[in-house]
């Protein structure tokens, strides 16, 4: 992975991964930049499960894999409310 970088990014939290029984096991935050952050698991990142379809404003350190994916290890979560 290259170097981590911090942001801040605003996004729709959506499923990146499923488990046997359609239960989401990871997700990612498409941004309204058109990027796609997969989010790394931990603590935090686990609130984002309850969140899927939401929008939130997420604080963290992005690095790329190899492959070119962005992932997003998650700081701080703030849900945001449309007007």
């Amino acid at each position: 992975m290259s170097a981590r970088t911090p942001v801040r990014v605003q996004g729709l939290v959506i499923p990146a991964e499923w488990n046997h029984e359609g239960g989401v096991m990871a997700v990612a935050i498409a941004a309204f930049d058109e990027n796609v952050y997969l989010v790394q698991g931990g603590a935090i990142a686990d609130q984002l499960l309850s969140l899927v379809h939401g929008e939130v404003e997420v604080t963290g350190l992005v690095s790329e894999t190899p492959a070119g994916t962005q992932v997003i290890e998650v700081q701080g979560i703030r849900k945001q409310r449309r007007p």
